[in-house]
Protein backbone atom coordinates (compact mmCIF):
# COMPACT_ATOMS: atom_id res chain seq x y z
CA UNK A 1 0.00 0.00 0.00
CA UNK A 2 2.87 2.39 0.80
CA UNK A 3 4.43 1.67 -2.60
CA UNK A 4 1.22 2.65 -4.39
CA UNK A 5 0.99 5.85 -2.34
CA UNK A 6 4.58 6.82 -3.16
CA UNK A 7 4.07 6.03 -6.85
CA UNK A 8 0.91 8.15 -6.90
CA UNK A 9 2.72 11.08 -5.29
CA UNK A 10 5.49 10.92 -7.91
CA UNK A 11 2.95 10.57 -10.72
CA UNK A 12 1.02 13.63 -9.53
CA UNK A 13 4.22 15.66 -9.13
CA UNK A 14 5.35 14.72 -12.64
CA UNK A 15 1.96 15.67 -14.05
CA UNK A 16 2.11 19.09 -12.36
CA UNK A 17 5.61 19.81 -13.70
CA UNK A 18 4.57 18.91 -17.25
CA UNK A 19 1.47 21.12 -16.94
CA UNK A 20 3.53 24.17 -15.92
CA UNK A 21 5.51 24.34 -19.16
CA UNK A 22 6.30 27.41 -21.23
CA UNK A 23 3.42 28.41 -23.50
CA UNK A 24 5.57 30.67 -25.71
CA UNK A 25 5.20 34.28 -26.75
CA UNK A 26 1.82 35.44 -28.02
CA UNK A 27 0.93 38.67 -29.82
CA UNK A 28 -2.28 40.48 -30.59
CA UNK A 29 -3.03 43.82 -32.27
CA UNK A 30 -5.16 46.64 -30.87
CA UNK A 31 -6.40 48.85 -33.72
CA UNK A 32 -6.68 52.46 -32.53
CA UNK A 33 -5.92 54.01 -35.95
CA UNK A 34 -9.40 55.44 -36.66
CA UNK A 35 -9.68 53.24 -39.79
CA UNK A 36 -10.50 49.59 -40.41
CA UNK A 37 -7.46 47.48 -41.34
CA UNK A 38 -7.05 43.94 -42.63
CA UNK A 39 -4.55 41.13 -43.08
CA UNK A 40 -2.10 42.21 -40.37
CA UNK A 41 1.28 40.40 -40.41
CA UNK A 42 4.24 40.18 -38.02
CA UNK A 43 7.44 40.03 -40.06
CA UNK A 44 11.05 39.53 -39.06
CA UNK A 45 13.99 39.91 -41.46
CA UNK A 46 11.55 40.15 -44.36
CA UNK A 47 9.77 36.85 -43.60
CA UNK A 48 6.23 36.52 -42.28
CA UNK A 49 6.31 35.03 -38.79
CA UNK A 50 2.55 35.19 -38.09
CA UNK A 51 -0.55 36.57 -39.80
CA UNK A 52 -4.05 37.63 -38.82
CA UNK A 53 -6.33 37.43 -41.85
CA UNK A 54 -9.55 39.36 -42.12
CA UNK A 55 -10.65 42.81 -41.01
CA UNK A 56 -9.62 44.40 -37.72
CA UNK A 57 -12.17 47.15 -37.18
CA UNK A 58 -11.13 50.40 -35.52
CA UNK A 59 -11.10 50.10 -31.71
CA UNK A 60 -11.03 46.29 -31.92
CA UNK A 61 -8.37 43.70 -31.07
CA UNK A 62 -7.24 40.55 -32.82
CA UNK A 63 -6.92 37.20 -31.09
CA UNK A 64 -3.56 36.24 -29.59
CA UNK A 65 -1.34 34.11 -31.83
CA UNK A 66 2.02 32.53 -31.03
CA UNK A 67 5.10 34.15 -32.54
CA UNK A 68 8.65 32.85 -32.68
CA UNK A 69 10.47 36.10 -33.54
CA UNK A 70 10.61 38.72 -30.77
CA UNK A 71 11.85 41.58 -32.97
CA UNK A 72 9.90 42.49 -36.07
CA UNK A 73 7.62 44.80 -37.99
CA UNK A 74 3.90 45.06 -38.50
CA UNK A 75 2.33 45.39 -41.92
CA UNK A 76 -1.26 45.45 -43.10
CA UNK A 77 -3.72 46.69 -45.69
CA UNK A 78 -6.52 49.20 -45.46
CA UNK A 79 -9.90 47.50 -45.44
CA UNK A 80 -10.35 48.90 -48.96
CA UNK A 81 -7.29 46.91 -50.12
CA UNK A 82 -4.46 49.43 -50.39
CA UNK A 83 -1.20 48.95 -48.44
CA UNK A 84 -0.86 50.90 -45.19
CA UNK A 85 2.13 52.22 -43.28
CA UNK A 86 1.28 51.79 -39.61
CA UNK A 87 2.69 53.40 -36.50
CA UNK A 88 2.87 51.39 -33.30
CA UNK A 89 2.80 52.11 -29.59
CA UNK A 90 3.82 49.60 -26.93
CA UNK A 91 1.13 47.83 -24.98
CA UNK A 92 1.39 45.11 -22.38
CA UNK A 93 4.36 42.77 -22.90
CA UNK A 94 6.16 45.03 -25.39
CA UNK A 95 9.75 46.06 -24.64
CA UNK A 96 9.78 48.89 -27.22
CA UNK A 97 7.91 50.07 -30.29
CA UNK A 98 8.56 52.76 -32.89
CA UNK A 99 6.99 53.51 -36.27
CA UNK A 100 6.11 50.01 -37.54
CA UNK A 101 8.67 47.91 -35.62
CA UNK A 102 8.77 46.50 -32.09
CA UNK A 103 10.51 44.17 -29.68
CA UNK A 104 8.27 41.78 -27.76
CA UNK A 105 8.98 40.42 -24.26
CA UNK A 106 9.84 36.71 -24.24
CA UNK A 107 7.02 34.42 -23.01
CA UNK A 108 4.60 37.36 -22.76
CA UNK A 109 1.05 37.78 -23.94
CA UNK A 110 1.83 41.03 -25.74
CA UNK A 111 -0.37 43.72 -27.29
CA UNK A 112 0.85 46.09 -30.00
CA UNK A 113 -1.28 49.19 -30.45
CA UNK A 114 -1.73 50.42 -34.02
CA UNK A 115 -2.21 54.14 -33.39
CA UNK A 116 -1.96 55.38 -36.96
CA UNK A 117 -2.16 54.28 -40.58
CA UNK A 118 -1.31 56.20 -43.74
CA UNK A 119 -1.22 55.29 -47.42
CA UNK A 120 1.99 53.57 -48.46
Amino acid sequence: MKKIGVILIFAIAAFLFVGCGDDGTALRWDNQSNVDLKDVVWKSSGSVNQEWTGTVADERQTDYKLITKLAGEGECLFDTGGPAIISLSPGEGVVSASTNSAIIEKDADATLIIDGAVTK
